[in-house]
């Protein structure tokens, strides 16, 4: 348990480091993380990935109502679109959960692989949105948000990788982007630990779990990558950023390649 211990902690500052650094939300490193020291420690192989992505969500929940409290303060949150969005957010938010829990992990892992793989490429070459002449109208909001929260709920990371690109295309001023995206991922998280703990109760074979959700992970990483995520912050101020998004692009590379052939190394 001790060595248990001291992987939570490493991966908590990892996480907290780079999310504090390069903006991203920590769930691209703490979910591949996780489902490793799971499967390392003795879970079911065909159920790590499910805690992992539990696990995540339940963390975000107090970095995200940090971040959302902090950009409230600063009137960064449009809650004309987040009142127009927040359902179809948390529809898809419960779908994807409910996915996650009936698919084989390895399906999951596929699509976690994609997903970070995807992030990476964006990390190195940095694509420019380009932003759109239409406004937020119904159509587009209900897809928007149903597919941000799908995205979360399936793959255990924060709104942030599409919610902030969704918003900005459409011309919401950047700052109000990514303040109304870091109330999307505090209810995302909200809602997808709710959805895990309730579909993970009738696979629950694991001490010290709510459903899906791996109490003694929550209890040392949350508070960990809180910490780091605020010194990772001030040490963005003094390190180069382009030079970071280079070696942690190529990092997700090789997590989302680790994902993909699970079995064989």
């Amino acid at each position: 348990m001790n060595q248990e211990i001291i992987f939570y902690v490493l991966l908590g500052i990892f996480a907290g480091l780079i999310a504090g650094m390069l903006g991203i939300g920590g769930g691209v490193f703490i979910v591949p993380g996780l489902t490793m020291i799971f499967t390392y420690v003795g879970f079911e192989k065909d159920l790590a990935i499910k805690y992992a992505i539990a696990t995540s969500l339940s963390i975000m929940i107090f970095t995200a109502f940090s971040s959302a409290i902090a950009h409230y303060k600063r009137n960064n949150i449009d809650f004309d679109v987040f009142k127009k969005i927040f359902v179809f957010i948390v529809l898809g938010t419960i779908l994807g959960s409910l996915i996650a829990h009936l698919i084989n992990e390895k399906y999951l892992r596929l699509f976690f692989a994609i997903f970070i793989f995807l992030v990476a490429l964006q990390m190195l070459f940095n694509f420019k949105i380009t932003r759109h002449k239409k406004s937020l109208n119904f159509k587009i909001i209900s897809i928007g948000g149903f597919v941000i929260g799908l995205k979360s709920g399936l793959l255990g990371i924060g709104g942030g990788s599409i919610s902030v690109p969704f918003l900005s295309y459409f011309n919401l001023p950047m700052k109000k982007a990514i303040g109304t995206s870091t109330l999307f991922t505090l209810i995302i998280s909200i809602v997808g630990t709710m959805s895990y703990w309730i579909f993970g109760e009738t696979s629950k074979t694991n001490i010290g779990t709510l459903g899906y959700i791996y109490l003694p992970a929550l209890i040392l990483i949350a508070p960990t990558t809180f910490i780091f995520a605020y010194i990772g912050a001030k040490l963005s101020k003094i390190t180069p950023n382009k030079v970071l998004k280079i070696i942690f692009g190529f990092l997700l590379i090789v997590l989302s390649f680790k994902m993909l052939f699970y079995d064989v190394f």
